[in-house]
């Protein structure tokens, strides 16, 4: 494999649902904006719904030597685009702008190149984000960003059952929607007014890591994820937000002063 190969890997890493989740998770602890990454992460949860739904309408399939499935439009860069583009949208920054543009490129480039699709399916990702992007910005000039990601959950709802009961919801979309109802729901319980002090925000980090890794342990050793029932073996996704919104509201606790 060539230094170009493991280059153009490391992009699509960067592209990736673990990558997004790692960024939502610093960004909703140490920004002074988290209501950004926390909306920008409803929309990755509810890309990650639609694609799904979008590949059972189109059934355009993978590239032979991927297997079984459906390529159009492509689920890694409606995802990304969705991200990085409402990011790209909400900062007023000329360098962060073109940065995660560019950043946005070469994982369209590297997703082509690694033969993970072509370049239909990228466009078509991309196309379907600036419309989702856009009504959401419409949308957000009249709503409260807390009602615009019920909004959210109630339309992935419906497109859950849709998948449900005419197609197949597969694991990840369940990941999804267990996600997007966790971090709502903490929305609604958790006051994020709070001003937190950086070794604070730190703390949090670490512990979210933590709980996060002791919620995994416990669903493995409890069967939960050996389970062939999609809805159950992924039922630790709802629990994922309140830890990190729980680890927030813990360290806020403790005061300023006493740090400092």
């Amino acid at each position: 494999m060539s230094f170009f190969d493991i280059l153009m890997k490391v992009f699509l890493k960067l592209g990736s649902v673990y990558a997004i989740v790692a960024i939502v998770i610093c960004g909703t602890l140490f920004s002074k904006k988290s209501e950004i990454y926390k909306n920008a992460g409803c929309l990755v949860c509810f890309v990650m719904i639609f694609n799904t739904l979008l590949k059972d309408w189109f059934k355009v399939p993978l590239f032979p030597h991927l297997g079984t499935g459906y390529a159009f439009p492509s689920g890694h860069m409606h995802a990304a685009t969705i991200f990085y583009g409402y990011l790209i949208c909400t900062t007023k920054n000329i360098k962060i702008k073109y940065g995660l543009t560019t950043l946005l490129s070469i994982i369209g480039f590297a997703l082509i190149y690694c033969r993970f699709h072509d370049l239909y399916d990228v466009i078509g990702a991309v196309g379907f984000s600036i419309v989702e992007i856009f009504i959401f910005h419409q949308i957000n000039k009249h709503f409260k960003s807390k009602n615009i990601d019920t909004l959210i959950l109630i339309i992935s709802t419906i497109l859950m059952t849709i998948l449900y009961i005419y197609y197949k919801a597969p694991t990840h979309t369940w990941m999804a929607f267990y996600t997007l109802l966790g971090i709502v729901m903490c929305m609604y319980l958790f006051n994020e007014n709070q001003k937190i002090h950086p070794c604070q925000k730190a703390i949090a980090l670490f512990l979210s890591i933590i709980l996060i890794w002791g919620v995994d342990t416990i669903f493995t050793i409890s069967g939960f994820k050996l389970s062939h029932i999609p809805f159950i073996k992924t039922l630790e996704f709802l629990i994922f937000p309140f830890v990190v919104f729980l680890s927030k509201y813990l360290v806020s606790k403790k005061s300023y002063s006493s740090i400092s």
